[in-house]
């Protein structure tokens, strides 16, 4: 299943937990939405540094 980028925005509310970039292991402050396809959103997260090199 193809993976489509279709935005960028800032982690907003972590109900207090640490999230982790997928990339580094560094504490996520960004979110990274894909289209998957059926209507379906995966939702990955990243540093601000790797957040720029989200294809």
């Amino acid at each position: 299943m193809e993976k489509v980028f279709s935005r960028l925005r800032s982690i907003i509310n972590n109900n207090g937990k640490t999230k982790f970039c997928i990339s580094c292991g560094e504490i996520a402050t960004q979110e990274a939405l894909f289209s998957v396809g059926d209507g379906v959103t995966l939702i990955e997260k990243y540093c601000d540094t790797c957040s720029r090199n989200v294809p």
